[in-house]
């Protein structure tokens, strides 16, 4: 049976590897509609076992007319202590805006450059 992960370090635990996803997308303003249908993975950031690094890649199709096309999308999560001194902690998630990166880069300065997308509070004693 499945349980939702407690602490940040079974979340990034649990958020490890491969998934398949399906997500139907509504843009209102633009009036389309559709889904994307493809693999994503989350994998540990050389040099840092507090941040994982999130790639999608699959096709959308659009209705009415079903047209298609191959789509890709990145993010960085980092695991970290919530800033407000609760004792809680944060997973902070970055675009990951696809800025050409040596493989010995530190997390850090990967981090540097992102735009935030959203948080994600965690209530839990454990570190990641």
């Amino acid at each position: 049976m499945w349980t939702t992960p407690a602490t940040p370090a079974a979340l990034l635990s649990y958020l490890l590897g491969p998934w398949t996803l399906t997500k139907t997308l509504t843009y209102t303003r633009g009036g389309l509609s559709g889904t994307f249908r493809g693999d994503a993975t989350f994998v540990p950031l050389a040099g840092s076992p507090r941040v994982l690094a999130y790639e999608e890649k699959g096709k959308v199709t659009l209705e009415p007319d079903m047209e298609s096309f191959d789509a890709r999308h990145a993010l960085l999560y980092r695991f970290g202590e919530a800033e407000d001194g609760d004792g809680g902690w944060r997973v902070a998630v970055f675009f990951d805006d696809g800025v050409k990166r040596e493989p010995a880069a530190l997390a850090a300065s990967m981090l540097a450059g992102e735009r935030l997308f959203h948080s994600i509070d965690i209530d839990g004693a454990s570190t990641p």
